[in-house]
């Protein structure tokens, strides 16, 4: 399932900030002879946020697969899907296989194989046998299949020459985690994730790397359902949750809580504040200090200089005038007439 929703804001988990995936377990996840298996889902990266777009629905008809051969072996099976059980590396002409199933009430053949698979009645539409790669399939798996198993391998003279036993679990398949959000009156950030499916591991990852110590506030845990985050963390968040036979997660896009701001200076006492993120009111790190006034007394001297060095360029550069000619005076005959 996946939903996507460009415009939402809050703290809707199902949007673009949410992305759904049902993946099945691999072999890995599904067998080991020691019985020891993964808790958790592998890191997520940024990129792997394409992958969940691409390829979600994958929830339906969960198929596992269980390399049984070695005697002992655990395998994991989800309600409702089918496991692939390899029981042999091949099927051996001439030799008989039979499979049991012990529970806590009976024990019941499975299918008996000679020259040809014989599924006990019961199981004719659910079970398949598979000779050329000895594996054998187990269909539309409900809680009642979970039991032990034991294989008998016999020679051509009907001699017991080997026994295998494996132990099939059957679980609920994780659901799609709803991750919910809220700004704490500090700044953190609390999420929670939940998910249905039966023994739900949970894991986180911030920008597609691993939640560290100082992305959890008061040394919280990441692998629990529900984590606090120190203030002013943003970058794709993404949920996981697991179990044995599928894995799933959502996503979302975080942003430091509203109200805060980041501040860091040094007063005009000389006290440092490193950087934290206080409530928007605070009125540290506001004033202006002295060492403000020292770089605007700095910029205003480098101003002065750049405009005293642009006048004495222009007046370097301007041309003096041509001298003008000197004329030489006019002198005039001035006649006094005297009057009668």
């Amino acid at each position: 399932m996946l939903t996507l929703s460009a415009d939402v804001e809050g703290s809707t988990p199902l949007s673009l900030r949410s992305l759904c995936l049902h993946l099945s377990s691999d072999q890995n996840l599904l067998s080991s002879p020691s019985s020891s298996h993964p808790t958790g889902t592998r890191h997520m990266e940024t990129a792997f946020v394409v992958l969940l777009m691409t390829t979600a629905g994958l929830s339906h008809g969960l198929q596992s697969h269980c390399d049984a051969r070695q005697n002992g072996t655990q395998c994991f099976g989800a309600v409702g899907g089918t496991v692939d059980l390899r029981l042999l590396d091949r099927n051996e002409t001439g030799l008989e296989y039979t499979f049991y199933t012990h529970s806590k009430q009976e024990t019941e053949q499975v299918f008996r194989f000679k020259k040809r698979f014989m599924p006990a009645i019961k199981y004719q539409n659910r079970f398949y046998y598979n000779g050329s790669s000895g594996t054998f399939g187990m269909s539309d798996i409900t809680r009642s299949d979970e039991a032990q198993y034991v294989l008998y391998i016999y020679d051509i003279d009907g001699k017991k020459i080997e026994t295998k036993h494996l132990h099939l679990s059957v679980q609920a398949p994780v659901s799609c985690p709803k991750l919910s959000s809220e700004c704490l009156s500090q700044g953190q950030r609390r999420l929670s994730c939940s998910g249905d499916g039966d023994s739900v591991q949970y894991s986180w990852t911030l920008a597609g790397q691993p939640l560290r110590d100082e992305h959890l506030f008061s040394g919280g845990r990441q692998d629990t359902q529900s984590i606090t985050l120190t203030q002013g963390l943003s970058g794709l968040l993404v949920c996981g949750v697991s179990n044995s036979v599928s894995r799933d997660s959502s996503a979302e896009d975080i942003k430091p809580c509203p109200g805060f701001k980041l501040i860091s200076c040094t007063l005009s006492n000389g006290t440092h504040i490193p950087p934290q993120w206080v409530p928007d009111h605070d009125p540290r790190c506001t004033s202006v200090g002295p060492f403000v006034y020292f770089q605007v007394a700095e910029l205003c001297v480098l101003l002065a200089t750049c405009v005293g060095f642009y006048a004495y360029f222009k007046m370097a550069t301007r041309r003096p005038s041509a001298p003008q000619q000197q004329q030489d005076p006019l002198y005039g005959n001035m006649v006094v007439m005297e009057t009668q």
